[in-house]
């Protein structure tokens, strides 16, 4: 369960609250491969999602979801 990687998840995650784009590239790790760490951490109730933006891009038209995770004890 805590491998080096989900190690450092929750390592990055003590000290602040971060998105998973955020985590992902700090820990040079693709972003399908974090979300499901993620995912199992906070099944496992080490993590939580703390809070949730929503922002539109101008360029796009598309409505941008930014989840931050926070460190759960």
């Amino acid at each position: 369960m805590l491998d080096n990687i989900n190690f450092k998840i929750l390592e990055l995650l003590v000290s602040e609250e971060l998105n998973a784009t955020s985590l992902s590239e700090k820990l040079k790790v693709p972003l399908p491969t974090l979300w499901r760490r993620l995912s199992k951490l906070e099944k496992y109730g080490l993590i939580e999602v703390t809070r949730i933006e929503l922002r539109e891009t101008l360029r796009r038209n598309i409505t941008e979801q930014r989840q931050y995770i926070s460190f759960y004890l």
